[in-house]
């Protein structure tokens, strides 16, 4: 797998043109099978999808370097590095989390007895903000009912264990990869669904009507002819227009397999519309509220990566390297979940 990714995220300049070109066959076939194996029917589906392929993958791996470098996770650091303290709650909490991952428990139960004193892995944390009235100094007075935004970190979870910066890298680039795959496929799905939907409701509302004589055949089922039954509700006659409108274009768009393709080929052409790489500055106190820049006495600057998904969801994404040694064993899991209970209690 590794070496598939290698071969796929590699600097152009660095690949083998023989290499270049099967590891491209290899991500069109990913794609196929990520969406409809039933596309391979289209002739020439591989040079249909190589190049928006190959840009999806040159995107990704343009942009992979906003991880770099990562982030060191342990108890020693906490209090030293402005981004840890802003999405966690303490050094316990970091070890927890990344005790508890089903990742990392995993992957150190593939690797028993053969663990290495260091692993890298990747941080997904979902970032929201809040507006709040709060203190604020002002000189020496203080102020009450100041508007203020608090940011919060929630969703913790740890992905892609590796004993390596690049091969954990390269899977953050896979599943982006792989992402795109999936927005590809809901399009697709949706399109179909919603065609068949209004053939239906398009079927169900002809029959439902009484039919001039002679007209009530082909014309009244016709998805493109625009004939209608010469209906006695104008409100119906409205509808049945609207539908063979909407149909028309879903028609045009995913009609055949080789216009589905297409569809798939446009959303994977162009990545940047469902998926962007992000670095966000923020200026925050020790009580995760933003300051203005004249403060910054009180707070830290502190930047953050994040994952811009289909224009509206923003993930935080950082790459992180932590001694496997500070690792909680299962027992010390357990006992801080209970804590955590009772004093929720």
């Amino acid at each position: 797998m590794l070496h598939f990714l290698h071969s796929l995220f590699a600097p152009p300049s660095r690949q083998i043109g023989a290499v270049a070109s099967a590891a491209i066959s290899t991500a069109v076939d990913r794609v196929i099978d990520g969406t409809d194996p039933r596309l391979r029917a289209v002739p020439h589906y591989q040079r249909i999808l190589a190049r928006p392929v190959e840009s999806a993958l040159e995107y990704i791996a343009a942009n992979a370097d906003i991880f770099l470098p990562a982030i060191t996770f342990d108890r020693r650091r906490f209090s030293a590095d402005p981004r840890l303290r802003a999405m966690f709650v303490g050094p316990n909490h970091l070890l927890e989390v990344l005790s508890s991952s089903p990742e990392v428990r995993g992957y150190l139960k593939a690797n028993r007895g053969t663990t290495p004193p260091e692993l890298f892995a990747a941080l997904r944390v979902e970032r929201t903000e809040k507006r709040v009235f709060g203190m604020a100094l002002d000189g020496g007075r203080v102020l009450r009912d100041v508007p203020q935004t608090t940011v919060n970190f929630h969703n913790h979870r740890v992905a892609f264990p590796a004993t390596s910066e690049a091969e954990t890298v390269l899977q953050v680039q896979a599943r982006a990869f792989d992402y795109l795959i999936e927005v590809a496929k809901t399009h697709l799905d949706a399109m179909r669904a919603r065609r068949e939907q209004l053939e239906r409701q398009y079927r169900q509302l002809c029959q439902g009507r009484s039919a001039v004589p002679g007209r009530a055949g082909r014309g009244a089922l016709s998805l493109t002819a625009g004939i209608i039954h010469s209906p006695h509700d104008p409100a119906d006659a409205r509808r049945l227009q609207s539908m063979e409108v909407e149909l028309g274009r879903l028609r045009a768009l995913a009609g055949t397999l080789g216009e589905q393709l297409a569809l798939v080929a446009n959303i994977v052409r162009e990545p940047h519309g469902y998926l962007r790489f992000e670095r966000v500055g923020m200026t925050l106190d020790r009580m995760n509220t933003k300051v203005s820049k004249n403060l910054r006495k009180s707070a830290d600057d502190v930047t953050f990566n994040e994952m811009l998904i289909d224009g509206q969801r923003r993930i935080t994404l950082e790459l992180i390297r932590f001694p496997s040694s500070e690792l909680l064993p299962p027992t010390d899991l357990v006992a801080n979940a209970e804590r955590a209970l009772q004093r929720a209690i």
